[in-house]
């Protein structure tokens, strides 16, 4: 899996191509079909599972009890590993940008797909996003825990999570999230940022 999100109770997870149910034993179950071929970005957020493509660069909505897929539009970057959403519905999420090895953060319109760019977070490949007690935070493949500044997209490095990790996914948009899972290199922890942030 290159990405996950948390939903109503329920994990889901994305391999690039497709969206995944992922059991309380690790087993996975496929809700859609290929749609894309670079899908490495998933979150969550009423009821609905959102994903972005850094090939298309498409940003699309997802229905985890039917499995159809919704073309929101075409962002100006493509995703660079996770979206996120804060708690007022605001959408942002890691970009690529030609020219350049760091990861950008970028805010979305929910409404067309298209997509700003906020700054250079500082660091490469953040692959991992959730917010944490209205903070938030990005992961590097390299195990880097970041605190990122919404306003600026510059980064503070607060942590290591001692392994890489190639997605995040929060209990769904709270002020305090109950759970955060790490994808990547065997590592899965609940609640691990939190502790780290506080």
């Amino acid at each position: 899996m290159t990405d996950s999100a948390y939903l109503n109770g329920n994990l889901y997870g994305t391999d690039f191509r497709r969206i995944y149910s992922i059991g309380n034993d690790g087993s996975t179950s496929r809700i859609t079909s290929n749609f894309d071929h670079g899908i490495n970005s998933l979150t969550a957020y009423r009821g609905n599972l959102y994903a972005g493509s850094y090939t298309s660069r498409n940003l699309y909505s997802i229905n985890p009890e039917t499995g159809s897929v919704s073309t929101i539009g075409k962002s100006n970057w493509g995703t660079h590993g996770d979206l996120a959403f804060d708690t007022s519905g605001n959408l942002y999420g890691t970009v690529m940008k030609s020219g350049t090895t760091h990861s950008y953060l970028a805010s979305y319109d929910l409404a067309t797909g298209s997509s700003s760019l906020i700054g250079d977070i500082g660091y490469n490949n953040v692959f991992g996003l959730t917010f944490a007690d209205g903070k938030l935070v990005g992961v590097t493949d390299r195990g880097k825990v970041l605190d990122i500044d919404i306003a600026t997209g510059s980064a503070t490095r607060i942590g290591d999570a001692g392994s890489g990790v190639w997605g995040a996914a929060g209990a769904a948009p709270t002020p305090v999230p109950a759970a955060v899972w790490l994808m990547g290199s065997g590592l899965m922890a609940i609640g691990w940022i939190r502790k780290k942030i506080a």
